[in-house]
């Protein structure tokens, strides 16, 4: 399902839909994080873009390259303004 997220670019828009609505977010950040053979630091640090966040925020996180898991794609989308529901 996330093999393109790479593709994603800042502005892009992502569209969630979930109980009959559409929740429509813009991509702010999109970054990839070395995950194998570092050190716990490093690990802990990566792991900070799975933990609950004080703002909303949709937050996609998947292997990269999608083929292995040498590092982690990180994308960050941002409510739009004008969020609408359908």
């Amino acid at each position: 399902m996330f093999r393109n997220l790479i593709d994603l670019k800042q502005g892009n828009e992502i569209i969630l839909e979930a109980d009959g609505r559409s929740y429509h977010y813009m991509v702010t950040d999109r970054f990839i994080l070395p995950e194998r053979n570092v050190s716990e630091e490093q690990r802990s640090q990566n792991a900070q873009w799975i933990m609950q966040t004080v703002d909303e925020q949709v937050t996609l996180v998947t292997c990269w390259p999608y083929n292995d898991n040498t590092h982690r794609l990180i994308v960050v989308a941002k409510p739009m303004r004008n969020n609408k529901m359908s």
